[in-house]
């Protein structure tokens, strides 16, 4: 029997230092979730994907849904196209124990306005349900996924994939990263505390008392959420021909939350962190990142519209 060297391998259980290290054996797989009768998070049985209305499952048992509804999105196709897009849904395929099922479907009206939500869902015996409203009771046979909401009439072309992008990787995957933590320790927490660590990862990106995802805005404006940075490029080499289009969606998204009025805690958060205000930071992120293309695409707009919001 060869015994590698501690901390030399690929396997989460190594005690590794390896950011790369993602592997489990099937056997640790199963005790993690379930000590006792190893029947997990993940199931390999017959009992079938469960589906929501007007839905179909992109990847479950880490496979990849080939007629998954979604793939018929036009922005979704898009942003699959781009390597850290397609990269990001095959963390879903991953034969370990962060491979959530990952889950589409129509919208429901209540998101009408919303072109994509991203979000962590459990499986409550009968529907999924968001893991705010998870209880004790729901942690025995855990099932999770990850369900993105779209409105076809909405979530289409450049746009609609630079939104996508927005939700997975502003919001989506900082939550993701949380959750993978969790269920490496899983089998050491209590049911009360599994479920006290999935409700505050649905926080995850608020400021102190506030909703909406707004300390992710103010990560991304900060230049720190660099998968959508990076995703933002790729989308431009992928599309050369539509760098309008995905600036557009830049100048939209950073006017939204560049204004001190409408959004004052980032406002304060860079003036308490840099001695900054938000408008400074936004002509900061533009210059780090698209200094070749600012005079042409974002001065005149950049001047005329954001330097005139009120600090």
């Amino acid at each position: 029997m060869y015994i590698a060297p501690k901390g030399k391998t690929h396997n989460l259980m190594d005690y590794t230092t390896n950011a790369t290290a993602t592997n489990l054996r099937k056997y640790q797989w199963d005790y993690i979730h379930n000590p006792e009768n190893i029947v997990g998070v993940f199931e390999d049985d017959s009992e079938g994907a469960y589906e929501i209305k007007n839905g179909s499952f992109l990847c479950y048992n880490g496979q990849f849904i080939s007629n998954a509804n979604i793939l018929n999105n036009d922005a979704f196709a898009k942003f699959y196209k781009t390597s850290i897009g397609k990269s990001t849904v095959n963390l879903f395929t991953l034969k370990n124990p962060f491979s959530f099922p990952l889950y589409v479907n129509l919208a429901y009206q209540a998101f009408y306005e919303t072109k994509y939500s991203f979000s962590l869902m459990f499986f409550d015996g009968t529907e999924w349900d968001y893991v705010s409203n998870i209880e004790e009771e729901d942690i025995e046979n855990l099932k999770l996924c990850y369900l993105i909401q779209y409105y076809d009439d909405w979530a289409s072309g450049i746009s609609g994939a630079y939104d996508l992008g927005h939700e997975i990787f502003i919001h989506g995957i900082p939550k993701y990263i949380l959750l993978k933590d969790l269920l490496i320790s899983f089998n050491s927490l209590t049911k009360s505390e599994i479920v006290k660590r999935l409700k505050r990862i649905k926080n995850n990106g608020n400021f102190i008392g506030k909703t909406g995802g707004d300390f992710d805005h103010a990560l991304f404006i900060e230049g720190k959420r660099v998968n959508m940075l990076k995703f933002i490029n790729e989308l431009l080499l992928t599309f050369p021909n539509k760098k309008s289009s995905i600036y557009e969606s830049i100048k939209t998204e950073l006017k939204t939350y560049s204004n001190p009025q409408n959004y004052p805690y980032i406002n304060v958060y860079f003036k308490n962190k840099y001695g900054k205000s938000t408008i400074q930071m936004v002509k900061k992120l533009l210059m780090d990142n698209y200094s070749q293309d600012y005079n042409l695409y974002f001065k005149t707009w950049y001047d005329e519209t954001i330097n005139n919001f009120d600090n």
